[in-house]
Order: C-alpha cells, then structure tokens, then sequence
C-alpha cells in the first residue's frame, strides 16, 4: 500500500496536469478565450499544483514549456493551413478613389500570376472583374502604383484609426500627415468575397469621397458587371 504522502503527491499532479491540459487546451484552440483569462488561471494554477509535488525538476520543466510549445505550433500550422495566396494589387499612378474587386466571373480579366502570387491589374475605373475565385483565410496584400514603363512603386497602408478627429477618445501624438499618400481600408473584405479599399490621402478620403462619389461608382460599379454578363 502505498504511503499517504505518496497518494497526496499523485493526486496533487494528476489535478494539476488535467487544469494545465484543459487551459493550454482552450488557450490553444480558442485563442479568444484569453481575453477572459479563465484558460490562464486554470494554466497557472495547474502549474502552480505540478511544482508543489514531489516529481522530478526535468517533468516540471516540460510540463510548464509544454503548452507554450503546442500554443505557437499550433497557430503556426493553423495559419499556413487557412492562409490564401500571395496577391499584389497594381494600381495606375494617377489614380485615386475606391477600388473593388469582383472575383469569379467568367467574362472577367483572366488570372494572372507572378510565381505563386495573385497579380490584379486595376482599370482605370477602379472597378476590376476577375476570373479568380474568391479565397477566405490570412491575407498577404501588396499595393503598388505602376507607371507607363511598368515600374512598380509600393503604396504604404494607412489606418483612419490612426488620425485625431474631435470624437477621438485617445488622441495620437504621432498622427500622421494627412495628405499622406497610401491605401486605406486595405483588407476590406466583403461576404461574398469582393474586396474594397482607397487609394487617397487621409484629407480627400473624408472631404472628397462623399455620398455623391460613392453612390457614383456604385452605379459604374452596377452598369460593368451588368455589360459583363
């Protein structure tokens, strides 16, 4: 029969491997469940009761590195998993205004690749209809402008969250300019797969593209996919 100090030992590690298995577990699968903090208590306390008993240092060790390892690996594996091509936007110098794009249509501009990267060639209209199919997952976007000579020339993204308005709560002691030049909304992507985004200074993206400019380009947007089909 084994000693009570011994039983006590293995009851201690047993409750307190199931707490670490169960929070490294949810932190893992459900990352979101971190902002409720639950999934670390339960991993701090399973921890906690693992270095209280009497196993040796080396199973401790592995035990705390353990769910750390298995956290990043498996964000690692889930995101190459659900991660979509590489795309690269290539956008006309002079323009300026919304962009969309249309994905799976059949008289759209064929697909075009660079190695294994998605290339959209966007018309003068800023309306591009493609016979890509839409992909869902991480993106990998690239914007850049192109002259006539085919030079390519990166547009930096901007972030609207960036600049103080009056409501701001939290004022940006580094805003940037706001005739800064970049995309904005990059990433916007809608249910059915079209993407959306500007290309515009910070300044023109609030006083120029107003309801008239937008419900413009819905009507340009509505009148090619309709000559489309």
């Amino acid at each position: 029969m084994k000693p009570k100090k011994s039983r006590n030992n293995n009851a201690i590690f047993l409750i307190g491997a199931i707490l670490t298995i169960i929070g490294g577990g949810f932190a893992t699968i459900v990352p979101y469940s971190l902002f409720y903090y639950l999934p670390v208590i339960l991993l701090l306390i399973g921890l906690a009761l693992i270095w209280l008993t009497n196993r040796k240092i080396i199973t401790k060790i592995i035990w705390t590195i353990s769910p750390v390892v298995f956290f990043f690996g498996y964000q690692a594996i889930w995101y190459q998993l659900n991660k979509v091509d590489p795309e690269i936007f290539l956008i006309k110098e002079d323009y300026r205004g919304k962009i969309h794009v249309v994905f799976n249509q059949e008289c759209g501009i064929p697909e075009e690749w660079e190695g294994r990267t998605r290339i959209y060639r966007i018309p003068e209209s800023g309306i591009l209809l493609t016979q890509f199919e839409d992909e869902q997952g991480w993106i990998d976007q690239n914007y850049f402008f192109i002259d006539s000579k085919g030079n390519r020339t990166k547009i930096p993204n901007l972030d609207v969250r960036d600049f103080n308005e009056e409501w701001t709560t939290v004022k940006n002691p580094n805003e940037p300019s706001r005739d800064s030049l970049g995309v904005f909304h990059a990433g916007r992507v809608y249910s059915d797969g079209t993407y959306e985004f500007y290309v515009s200074t910070y300044r023109n993206l609030t006083e120029e593209f107003d309801f008239k400019y937008e419900r413009n380009f819905d009507t340009l947007k509505t009148e090619i996919i309709n000559d489309c089909k």
